[in-house]
């Protein structure tokens, strides 16, 4: 029984003293990934050495590193305080202005002629320059900017620098960003209502539209524009061919037509006209694709500086091409000769008449390059 007290005895010491021994070391609750997670090397070693028996190290009671990047924060934000004073103090001088006047006539005459630096000609100051109030922009000039898209402040450089090139004095002149921003939308707005106000409801009129894709003025994308205009009163315009216009089913012509529940008389351009005569007479010679580009063409694009423009043949080099030609050759050729002399609206309509001319074994009245 006594052997049986002394064991439990010296079992209860040590149980004891291990509980003790663990007062001295860290009762660690930190985050499973601290070491990882903690940037300033002095803060992880003091982590390790706390967490090894004993508890190696111990935090003062004050963090010189924290207090020299307080101290540093503090005389920065008083560095700030006093420039900002100091920025007050100078602009409240600059405003103010001492005005000298002498009482009378014969002094301020006396000092004209005999001018002596005082006291009070220091305190003088610049009087601030005035803006400049004056125009420079007109209607044509608005309409230019807007037509070749130069924003605001590309026309401020642009027509500063042209006014100095010429030796005109720019300080007068009302030449800023929001000054040039303001005069185009006031010349806009005027041009908006000069043509409402021109507007006559009772000629017939004409409406334009046509898609087209243009980039976005928000961000990089490309979206889908639809301009619609309205003529009319001798100003007359054509429509393009697409089948988004000249469809038969949901054609606009067609829809605009069940809108007003009458028939419309339909202006097809006569270019996009004569581009489908062109095309079906390509497809039923060359057989239809499905392809954005025809291939021959771009081959031969590609090659086109390598062939000898001088070595070329006309119809008259192919047996078949000359029969089918010779009974209207002649007749064809003058009367495209007399057609090249009238100008024309389109380059390419000249280009294709002088291609004609060429093929049929003539030389058209320029030349041929």
């Amino acid at each position: 029984m006594e052997r049986y007290q002394e064991e439990c005895w010296k079992t209860h010491k040590a149980k004891e003293v291990d509980f003790k021994s663990i007062f001295d070391n860290l009762f660690d609750i930190a985050h499973a990934k601290a070491l990882e997670m903690i940037l300033i090397k002095e803060d992880k070693q003091f982590l390790i050495a706390q967490r090894k028996p004993g508890r190696c190290g111990a935090i003062v009671s004050v963090d010189v590193s924290l207090k020299k990047k307080e101290d540093r924060k503090r005389k920065r934000e008083e560095q700030i305080v006093k420039r900002r004073e100091k920025d007050a103090k100078d602009a409240n001088l600059q405003q103010s202005q001492v005005i000298v006047e002498n009482s009378s006539s014969q002094s301020r005459s006396e000092e004209e002629e005999n001018p002596v630096a005082g006291p009070s000609d220091s305190c003088l100051t610049p009087r601030p320059m005035k803006r400049g109030r004056q125009q420079v922009l007109s209607p044509d000039l608005v309409a230019t900017l807007d037509r070749n898209k130069v924003s605001d402040r590309a026309a401020v450089m642009v027509i500063g620098e042209t006014l100095r090139s010429l030796g005109q004095e720019i300080q007068p002149l009302a030449l800023n960003r929001s000054s040039i921003r303001r005069q185009r939308q006031q010349h806009r707005k005027s041009t908006s209502e000069e043509i409402r106000d021109k507007f006559d409801p009772k000629f017939p009129l004409i409406v334009h539209w046509d898609g087209k894709l243009l980039p976005d003025l928000i961000g990089t994308g490309i979206v889908d524009r639809l301009p619609v205009l309205l003529t009319g009163k001798g100003a007359w315009d054509v429509l393009d061919t697409t089948s988004s216009n000249t469809g038969r089913h949901k054609g606009a012509c067609v829809l605009l037509e069940e809108q007003f529940g009458r028939e419309l008389l339909q202006l097809g351009c006569r270019h996009h006209v004569l581009e489908l005569v062109a095309g079906a007479a390509f497809s039923e010679a060359m057989g239809t694709s499905s392809a954005p580009d025809v291939l021959l063409f771009k081959r031969f694009k590609s090659s086109w500086q390598d062939i000898d423009k001088t070595t070329y043949e006309d119809s008259s080099t192919d047996d078949y091409t000359a029969k089918a030609v010779a009974e209207f050759k002649d007749e064809m050729v003058q009367m495209l000769e007399m057609a090249v002399k009238v100008k024309q609206p389109r380059d390419d309509y000249r280009e294709l008449l002088e291609l004609t001319i060429i093929f049929l074994g003539a030389v058209p009245p320029r030349g041929i390059d």
